[in-house]
């Protein structure tokens, strides 16, 4: 069995954005996100975490652009 910290190392060399989100009620809240997100949006995981994402959405659309 892989161990979670081998997990992490690999997700986190992915150049692609990845995120984890568990629903509380009616919010999707990020519980991870990996270097790649930080890389791709400018936000680092202490500004995103534990925020809903649909939030971010609108924010992540536009600072991309």
């Amino acid at each position: 069995m892989i161990s979670p910290e081998l997990l992490e190392r690999i997700v986190d060399a992915s150049d692609d954005g990845i995120v984890v989100a568990e629903r509380e009620g009616d919010e999707n809240i990020l519980i991870y996100v990996n270097k790649g997100f930080e890389r791709l949006t400018g936000y680092s995981a202490d500004e995103i975490l534990y925020r809903d994402c649909r939030f971010y959405k609108t924010k992540i659309v536009i600072r991309m652009r």
